[in-house]
């Protein structure tokens, strides 16, 4: 059996589709779901724009959300991406993808702009030096949010482990704070 296009698909019925008023304003939606979510919370602001604004279902979004889980890359910006093609086509998709994308890109470039330029001031080195640790204290804080959700027995917490350890042993700040919180301050440490 053939699978539907995505003109073909039906919606729910419980949805009467509202029209998007113009397409600078569906593009100006995708920016603040850009500029102001992080996280989980995208998902959040993406189901309340989309079910709020009924352009699409509850259904359309979670079998959206399914289906994206599949393609490579973030899963909330691959969601934004199928949103706005069901909505409004190849074009809605191209430029709501750009404006999802418009804030972190901005901020990149004024951040490499400032390493750059200021890298080598000596008051500006240290201001890195604190984002790669607070980079590393939000990596490190979903790890141990993960293990001690997810980690039930000792074989998955091996395999979860025999996983992450080549990507941990390539940072010298990863392996020394692993090494702390999981060894603890041993005698067999010291010295």
């Amino acid at each position: 059996m053939e699978s539907p296009q995505p003109d073909e698909l039906q919606t729910s019925p419980e949805v009467v589709k509202q029209p998007i008023s113009s397409l600078p304003r569906f593009g100006w939606a995708f920016f603040k779901i850009g500029l102001t979510a992080y996280g989980m919370a995208i998902l959040q602001q993406l189901k309340a724009l989309i079910i709020g604004r009924k352009w699409l279902s509850q259904k359309e979004v979670d079998e959206g959300l399914a289906m994206v889980q599949l393609y490579p890359g973030p899963i909330m910006f691959n969601l934004a991406t199928y949103a706005a093609y069901r909505i409004k086509g190849f074009g809605g998709a191209l430029l709501a993808t750009l404006m999802f994308v418009l804030f972190s890109y901005l901020l990149m470039v004024l951040l490499s702009w400032i390493y750059f330029s200021y890298g080598s001031v000596g008051w500006v080195h240290p201001l890195f030096i604190a984002l790669k640790a607070m980079v590393v204290g939000i990596v490190v804080h979903i790890f141990i949010d993960f293990s001690e959700r997810y980690l039930k027995d000792r074989k998955t917490a091996f395999f979860s482990g025999r996983c992450l350890s080549p990507v941990a042993l390539q940072n010298q700040c990863l392996r020394g704070h692993f090494a702390f919180h999981f060894l603890g301050n041993r005698p067999f440490l010291a010295g």
